[in-house]
């Protein structure tokens, strides 16, 4: 915790170099006040040498003082939770003596604590909790009991209830197990209907649809319902690339994270074999990128998907998956997909010459 070091140059003896010595002492007491030792004190004390240029030894004396532990705690507001149950989570066994005596009290350990509950919370449907304490070195500290006052406020808002409807390829537990982070407001479920479009997509489920709405239930308690269109599983079944002359085919099938699905893919063998209207766009960047990086600068790049060969639709901007009405029971017979990358090779660019130039007349090149 000390910024000085050995070989440090120090201010002459005077206020100046007292004021450093107390500002570093200060430094340590109030690290050894965050980890429970509250009566913690310390002193810097210079020793001079007689040598020159003269140099000056410090002695650090450290009181630590007894370690105050986590004293009377007062909780409001809860309900799903009892009192007993959080503040068991709070108080901490020391190990180090035989689980005989607690822990001292630690503010990094209360936060800890706090996100525990939060998370326990939130197992329970409560996703909104929020959790407030009133601990203040000021007035928390109890000196005639050798212990921390602790004081802690639990709002659990609104309990919420998750509830999945049309999942067929993917079980509840799973789908609500993606959802780590909760859903309280409108907001949080959009973002959570958006997400699990994302996950059905990239397992294959390239026209999935999320949906939700909310549903009171009583007081406190609300049901959002996420309905979910599957839509069919689209493999892929063919990947090609059409108007490059200089780079082969196989050499971009190597580049790019679109696969054909292997062929033992159904039992778990094998890697890919699925594709996101996003994945292939990155797709597109990378071949551009790759003809760059050789020498093709202003090469373009399209990509078109496929129910079905020769079926050909573009992809759609923004790298997501938009299907005109005329083509969707097209799309919802099909269980593969076809890709096909286009591209527009530019003219190769050579470096016919390299001029080096001096900016300063006085160094010339």
């Amino acid at each position: 915790q000390l910024s000085l070091r050995h070989g440090q140059a120090l201010p002459p003896a005077g206020p100046e170099r007292d004021t450093l010595f107390q500002t570093e002492a200060t430094r340590v007491r109030d690290y050894l006040r965050s980890q429970g030792y509250q009566d913690a004190e310390v002193q810097i004390v210079p020793h001079s040498t007689k040598t020159v240029p003269a140099t000056v030894n410090l002695d650090v004396r450290v009181r630590p003082g007894p370690a105050y532990p986590l004293g009377k705690v007062t909780i409001t507001g809860n309900r799903a939770l009892s009192s007993d149950d959080i503040e068991s989570t709070l108080r901490h066994r020391d190990w180090h003596r035989l689980w005989l005596t607690y822990v001292p009290f630690r503010r990094l350990d209360l936060r800890t604590d706090e996100n525990k509950l939060v998370e326990r919370y939130g197992r329970l449907g409560y996703y909104g909790v929020r959790i407030t304490d009133d601990f203040d070195p000021a007035t928390s500290v109890d000196r005639q009991t050798k212990s921390v006052r602790l004081g802690l406020t639990i709002r659990e808002r609104r309990r919420i209830e998750l509830a999945f409807e049309g999942n067929k390829a993917r079980s509840t537990r799973g789908l609500t197990s993606e959802l780590s982070r909760g859903v309280y407001d409108d907001v949080d479920a959009a973002e959570a209907a958006a997400a699990l479009e994302h996950s059905y997509r990239e397992r294959g489920h390239m026209l999935a649809k999320v949906t939700w709405r909310r549903r009171r239930l009583d007081e406190n308690t609300d049901r959002i319902i996420f309905s979910i269109d599957e839509g069919p599983v689209l493999k892929v079944r063919g990947v090609e690339f059409v108007g490059n002359q200089k780079i082969s085919s196989s050499t971009l099938a190597d580049l790019i994270r679109t696969k054909e699905f292997p062929f033992l893919g159904d039992i778990g063998l094998g890697q890919g074999g699925f594709a996101t209207p996003r994945q292939i766009e990155l797709d597109v960047e990378t071949i551009v990128d790759h003809y760059e990086s050789v020498g093709y600068p202003g090469t373009k790049v399209t990509a078109e998907i496929a129910p079905e060969p020769g079926q050909w639709h573009p992809l759609s901007p923004g790298g997501k998956m938009v299907v005109r009405q005329e083509d969707e029971p097209l799309w919802r017979r099909a269980h593969a997909l076809y890709v096909r990358f286009s591209i527009q090779e530019a003219p190769l660019v050579r470096v016919a010459s390299m001029r080096f130039v001096s900016l300063d007349p006085n160094i010339p090149l």
